[in-house]
């Protein structure tokens, strides 16, 4: 997703004038298409990568921040649909939770990334660069952990796809993240309307 974002950012696709929002740790995105962050009252757009501080901020925290883009009538650049991730045994908040506040508000999003057909369409792309020919895409595994994600743009898609059960969805599954529930996994996969092909606990 962060790819696809840095290839419409060198395009120009949104403007040269990008504000940034995301940890230090991704301003690089900007850097390899040749931008600086502008600020906020110059800007022509939002580049989100996920809250500046993720280990102690909320999407609560970007409430004013979101009224201030959309007073603007700035598209936001979602780099990261994710709205949590999991590291480690941390659960924090993404850039797709601050993408869904400013879509609720009435904001415009792009988005980059899982679901969304495009990154599979670069994906399979970039497959086709590095086998010398074009992928079987029923030769392709999509694998992931995040049901709205992972699995719902890769049923979409037409691939089949490995669903980790041990991730995010684990203390749905029944709490042992190597072994989910059979049971509870049907009944909670049913529930969110997705049949992914395969499901294991953790990925090995």
């Amino acid at each position: 997703s962060g790819e696809a974002c840095v290839r419409a950012l060198r395009a120009r696709v949104h403007g040269e004038r990008i504000h940034y929002v995301g940890p230090e740790r991704d301003l690089h995105m900007l850097a390899q298409a040749g931008l600086a962050p502008a600020t906020l009252d110059e800007a022509e757009a939002v580049l989100c990568t996920g809250l500046f501080d993720d280990s102690r901020e909320t999407p609560e925290d970007y409430a004013e921040a979101i009224t201030s883009w959309r007073a603007r009538s700035l598209p936001m650049l979602c780099a990261n649909p994710d709205v949590v991730v999991d590291r480690g045994t941390q659960r924090l908040w993404c850039a797709g939770a601050l993408a869904e506040a400013y879509a609720r508000a009435g904001g415009e999003v792009i988005w980059f990334g899982k679901p969304h057909a495009p990154v599979y369409e670069q994906s399979l792309a970039l497959l086709r660069e590095l086998m010398g020919k074009t992928p079987d895409p029923a030769r392709v595994l999509a694998i992931g952990d995040g049901i709205a994600t992972d699995v719902s743009g890769a049923l979409a898609f037409g691939l089949d796809v490995l669903f980790v059960g041990g991730g995010l969805a684990a203390a749905e599954l029944g709490g042992d993240p190597e072994h989910p529930d059979p049971a509870l996994l049907e009944r909670w996969l049913a529930a969110q309307g997705q049949a992914p092909q395969f499901t294991i606990g953790r990925l090995r």
